[in-house]
This record gives C-alpha cells, sequence and structure tokens, in this order.
C-alpha cells in the first residue's frame, strides 16, 4: 500500500522512466528488506499509472485539448473522477459502493 500511495504522485510528478528506472529500484531494495518479493513492488508501483494522465507530461494530452477545445482543468477534473474509483477499489468495503456510484453518475 505504501508503494501504491508513492506510485500516484511519483508518475504524476516525474516521466515513467525516471520514476521506474530512478526511484522504483532504491524502494525495491528496501521493501526487500522487510520480506516482499521485486514482483509484488512492482505490481503495486502500477497502481499508480492510473494517476499518470492527469500528468501535464503525456504529450496526447495537448493533440486532446485542441481538437476538443476543452482545458487542462476540465479534463484533469473528468478523468480525476474516473482515477478515484481506483484508488477506492484498493480498500475493498467501499470500492464496490463508489464504483456504482461512478458507473451510475456518468449518464446524463
Amino acid at each position: 500500500m505504501i508503494i501504491a500511495a508513492i506510485s500516484a504522485p511519483g508518475t504524476y510528478l516525474l516521466n515513467n522512466d525516471a520514476f521506474y528506472y530512478g526511484v522504483l529500484p532504491p524502494l525495491a531494495a528496501t521493501a526487500e528488506a522487510y520480506g516482499f518479493t521485486s514482483l509484488q513492488i512492482g505490481f503495486a508501483a502500477l497502481m499508480g499509472q492510473a494517476f499518470h494522465f492527469l500528468s501535464p507530461l503525456v504529450p496526447f494530452i495537448y493533440l486532446l485539448m485542441d481538437q476538443t477545445e476543452i482545458t487542462l482543468a476540465q479534463y484533469q477534473g473528468y478523468i480525476f473522477q474516473m482515477v478515484r474509483g481506483d484508488l477506492c477499489d484498493l480498500s475493498w468495503p467501499w470500492g464496490w459502493p463508489w464504483d456504482i456510484f461512478r458507473f451510475y453518475n456518468t449518464f446524463p
């Protein structure tokens, strides 16, 4: 859970290469000292990947904003609703009700 929580702002603020090749190896080495495997750390780090598409570091977002005539704030506000559901899925008892609420609120 700690690695997943670190990976969300990590992939938002850094590009993927910088996070996965620069930040994650020391975190994985530290976690291995506590009995976790590198595979478990890798999967936990992928949980934050959904936040990466909110980052202004992703090039296709600028093309999307130009074609749809929306602002970055509008794009991030809409996508954050989807990401918030992914984050709630990490805590199972609250994840299912939020997904149902999110599904029915996407339709006008």
